[in-house]
């Protein structure tokens, strides 16, 4: 069986375009394949599968076809133009697009190809060509050196920028959206202000399921991009994706870029491209962690869950690349009887200060990278856009108190990482991603960082309030399977308070579950006027030790 190349030249295009649908064109001798990811529609010869040349499409295009008379092309774009400035659930706020436009000729199929590259490789122009083999941190071409010889890559879940860093001075974000604040997490805002912040940082996915699997991949296939609908809505009929051959990209995910590269690396957490293959990285995986978590999932506190990490560190376990899954964050939502919104995220951000503050009084801290980053942006409003989420750059190496507002994305961070360790991209999009290179400097400063303290009081959920009366009827089995949490978050963290018109959707996508859960005339009373009870304290739940075993400092 013959098969031809989508790419126009195997040589000098990446791979991972995507092809996903193919459209005859007979009177032209010609076959149409839409290329999600390259977001255009390559244009091939019936006679002999060479390329004739592309032509550009909207985000993520899913099918094209010829008209009955053969004279238009229409092209579905499956994510349109985006989502703007609204905010849960992006799934609901993205709106597909329709293209017609008349059959190109064969000079405009050449242009279009020329201009497919130039959309594709944009990102390659943010920075002037620069010499290579000049000390840089982040190298300028594979294979250069770098000062830094660990990175750890810190992974949290479901935040936008707004929701969390809307209140940070000097950048560009909306108090008016915030629900986890500086006093809620002072950690995120101390490195946002020491470090490198980056406020125009965009997840390219919608939800958790594509964001872990975008976070350890750069990319994701069609199998995976269609199969999450399908799951989201009725609690899945298919796999968990990540796991199996049929949903591999064609780059394969980082751990198999890492080991080709004979770079080591350890995993705590994340199971999503090596779930099928964990006796090939069983060397390279916590699996008590792994499945600790799987087990639990939020039920213990992140700064346990990053002790395992730094004691093994003490133990002289830091191979050049760490995976650090700290999920709580995520919460319970409103579930009563689970600690509040507040405790959970404030608790997680403690974490990821500890792991900070450990690191740089430790003997690495001088080679070391930290990026902290969160999977998705689903759970609350950003007044930029639905994708806009949170990414910290932090290492001796990062410039002090800056601000960057390059437009980037995992490609990028995972690019940036690449480059420095010495792994070659996986596909198209982390080959022509922006590497972080503004946020980097050649004259470092190897000042400690200093570990914020909690400032929330331990609390459980109040078994009457808007939120518990929602979160009953809500899955957190899984991560994401909460439909309405940006909601119910805001109730939570901002009693009294109106609504945003930017979590319009998110209360729609409740009221959709809660109709599913109690029926055609169930219903809860969201405005519950009856005073909440008061808040007791907690028994310590399973696995959960006394801060000062877990902290060298004081506990909260």
């Amino acid at each position: 069986m013959d098969s031809w190349p989508v790419r126009a030249d195997e040589a000098i295009d990446p791979q991972g375009v995507s092809p996903v649908a193919l459209e005859l064109d007979s009177s032209r001798g010609r076959l149409y394949v839409a290329a999600a990811q390259s977001n255009s529609i390559e244009v091939l010869s019936l006679a002999d599968g060479s390329h004739l040349g592309s032509i550009p499409a909207g985000w993520y295009p899913t099918d094209v076809i010829l008209s009955p008379d053969g004279q238009k092309l229409l092209v579905l774009n499956g994510k349109g133009e985006g989502s703007g400035p609204k905010m849960p659930g992006i799934p609901g706020d993205m709106r597909g697009s329709l293209s017609i436009m008349d059959v190109p000729g064969d000079s405009t199929l050449v242009e279009g190809l020329d201009q497919v590259r130039a959309n594709n490789a944009y990102p390659t122009t943010f920075f002037p060509e620069r010499c290579t083999g000049k000390f840089f941190p982040v190298p300028r071409a594979l294979g250069e050196p770098s000062p830094i010889k660990h990175v750890i890559f810190i992974l949290r879940e479901n935040k936008t920028y707004d929701q969390n860093l809307g209140d940070l001075e000097g950048a560009d974000g909306d108090p008016s959206l915030v629900m986890f604040g500086e006093t809620i997490t002072p950690n995120l805002h101390a490195l946002a202000r020491e470090f490198c912040n980056l406020d125009n940082f965009h997840a390219e996915i919608e939800v958790s399921v594509q964001g872990h699997y975008w976070n350890v991949a750069s990319t994701i296939n069609d199998f995976s991009e269609k199969v999450w609908h399908a799951g989201y809505r009725d609690s899945s009929r298919v796999p968990s994706t990540g796991t199996m051959q049929p949903d591999y990209p064609i780059g394969d995910f980082i751990w198999h870029k890492l080991q080709d590269a004979g770079i080591d690396f350890r995993n705590y957490g994340e199971p999503l491209g090596l779930a099928g293959e964990y006796e090939r990285f069983a060397d390279h995986v916590n699996m008590d962690y792994m499945l600790d978590l799987a087990q639990y999932l939020y039920d213990k506190p992140d700064a346990e869950k990053a002790q395992v990490f730094l004691d093994e560190v003490e133990a002289g376990i830091f191979p050049p690349f760490v995976y650090l899954a700290l999920l709580n964050d995520h919460t319970w939502g409103g579930s009563a009887g689970k600690p509040t919104p507040q405790w959970m995220v404030a608790e997680n951000d403690y974490a990821t200060g500890l792991v900070v503050d450990t690191i740089s009084r430790g003997p690495y801290w001088h080679e070391t990278l930290i990026i902290i980053t969160e999977d998705d942006p689903q759970s609350g409003a950003d007044h930029v856009d639905s994708h806009r989420s949170i990414a910290l750059l932090v290492s001796p190496y990062t410039r002090k108190g800056f601000t960057s507002s390059v437009h980037h994305g995992f490609s990028s961070l995972i690019r940036t990482y690449g480059l420095i360790l010495g792994m070659p991209p996986l596909n198209m999009m982390d080959a022509q991603a922006a590497p972080v290179n503004e946020c980097f400097t050649s004259q470092p400063d190897f000042s400690p960082y200093e570990l914020r303290p909690m400032q929330v009081e331990y609390a459980l959920n109040p078994t009457r309030s808007p939120a518990s009366a929602a979160s009953e009827h809500m899955d957190f089995s899984k991560p994401d399977r909460a439909a309405g949490l940006g909601a119910v978050l805001w109730w939570a963290t901002r009693p009294g308070e109106p609504l945003p018109p930017e979590l319009a959707n998110e209360k729609a996508a409740l009221d959709a579950s809660l109709r599913r859960a109690l029926g055609p005339r169930g219903a809860l009373d969201y405005d519950d006027d009856e005073e909440e009870e008061e808040r007791r304290a907690l028994p310590i739940p399973y696995g959960w030790k006394p801060w000062n075993e877990i902290n060298r400092k004081d506990g909260p």
